[in-house]
């Protein structure tokens, strides 16, 4: 959960990915503009029943803490079920995902009373656009989101997200062009391009993603760091690894949408690769950029899964040196097919947390390996909140004293092991 206090009188509350975080700092400065006060907006994500219930959780603990707020939920928990929720009197809105990027929407928020209640949600599967919407990034001058695509076209048997986000569609080059340059403007020294189902960007006239990665470089040139958020393995582009082997302002870390590494199970979850293609797009990036670090996303205990097949996805981590993975317990979401397997093809619960423990335990050990490696060499490191910095491979460094939105050049010494993720120290190179 990414919580982001805006104004004495106006909070947005982001959980779930970085799009949507992206599309928070678009409705935080609709919500100014329109001069919304006295509101929560949570902006939610319904990925996972789990993700729900936390959602569910916070706003009850909201509703208590602050029932003098008015209470308004987006994103894909509002789209996918929004009878439960303006029925269930934890809410005051319920805006869909498509009416939440329209300014207007924030004017009726404006203008309607605290008794109530407002339904604003469309039919999705209608939205043909972009929001091409440019926001201010107040909060931070280190990195900036920018959405270039939406929506999704596939059908992943686990995957509630194209019931809540619609087609793919995707914003034109040129207004990716005015959104980067705006945050340049504005002093942010990393771009992350964002979007449910990234690689499937299009103009329409066979331009893909690495077309925009070059443009992007191209015109601004005094940007420092280009950032991709997580990319399906089967779509990257030739004009894409290009762009890793040729462009150093391209960062080295990329993160995939992999979900298993066993191809029965790839198949049950129709997936479009197998196991050989994850490998053999782990080895194009690394024959484009040798030092590229790789993560991916893992789901553990899908339906019918034995001991056997998880040792593949342990074995596939394992040859592909995949670290900084995103693991899931399998959790039935009500609406896919997934969730609709018999009783007997269930993985039990515990069997499927113990597996997550162990890929994400295979996975540090790949990374501590991995930054070792690193350890005396000087990194560039954009410092963030609470000196907090990133390497160019997003690994986490942290030291006392720096501020935020500096890129610093640090002498890595060391790394400390502590249970949530390490992270290295080091000293400041001075010049």
């Amino acid at each position: 959960m990414y919580k982001d206090r805006q104004q004495k009188d106006l909070d947005i509350i982001s959980f779930g990915c970085r799009l949507n975080i992206a599309e928070s700092q678009m409705m935080q400065h609709m919500a100014e503009k329109a001069g919304l006060d006295n509101s929560i907006i949570i902006n939610s994500c319904a990925v996972t029943s789990e993700a729900e219930r936390q959602l569910r959780q916070k706003l009850r603990q909201l509703r208590t803490h602050h029932p003098e707020k008015k209470l308004i939920l987006s994103g894909c928990a509002a789209q996918i079920s929004p009878e439960y929720y303006h029925h269930s009197k934890l809410v005051d809105a319920v805006i869909g995902n498509d009416k939440k990027l329209m300014p207007e929407t924030y004017h009726h928020l404006k203008n309607t009373k605290n008794n109530q209640l407002l339904y604003l949600v469309d039919d999705i599967d209608k939205a043909d656009h972009v929001s091409s919407y440019i926001a201010d990034n107040k909060n931070s001058k280190t990195r900036a989101f920018v959405n270039i695509q939406n929506g999704c076209d596939h059908d992943c048997t686990f995957c509630i997200i194209p019931q809540g986000r619609g087609k793919s569609r995707s914003l034109t080059i040129t207004n990716i062009l005015k959104q980067i340059e705006h945050h340049c403007q504005q002093g942010s020294q990393e771009i992350i391009l964002c979007g449910v189902d990234l690689t499937s960007w299009s103009d329409g006239h066979n331009k893909t993603l690495g077309n925009v990665v070059m443009e992007i470089l191209k015109n601004f040139p005094q940007l420092l760091r280009l950032r991709l958020s997580s990319l399906d393995c089967i779509e990257i582009d030739d004009i894409l690894l290009d762009a890793f082997a040729n462009e150093m302002r391209l960062l080295p870390h990329i993160h995939l949408s992999v979900q298993s590494g066993n191809d029965m199970i790839l198949k049950r979850m129709k997936r479009r690769h197998n196991r050989q293609d994850i490998v053999k797009i782990c080895q194009q990036l690394r024959q484009a950029r040798p030092d590229m670090i790789i993560g991916a996303d893992f789901i553990t205990g899908f339906p019918t899964e034995t001991d056997i097949m998880f040792s593949d996805t342990v074995s596939l981590v394992k040859e592909c040196d995949l670290s900084l993975l995103h693991v899931f317990p399998f959790s039935p979401r009500p609406g896919t097919p997934a969730a609709k397997i018999p009783d007997n093809k269930q993985v039990p619960v515990p069997t499927r947390k113990a597996r997550a423990k162990i890929l994400r335990d295979t996975s540090k050990e790949i990374m501590i390996h991995a930054m070792k490696q690193q350890i005396g060499s000087i990194q560039p490191v954009l410092f963030e909140k609470n000196n907090i910095g990133h390497t160019p491979h997003f690994f986490t460094i942290r030291h006392d004293d720096i501020h935020e939105g500096n890129i610093i050049e640090m002498h890595l010494t060391d790394i400390i092991d502590d249970d949530r993720q390490p992270y290295f120290i080091g000293d400041i190179c001075h010049v």
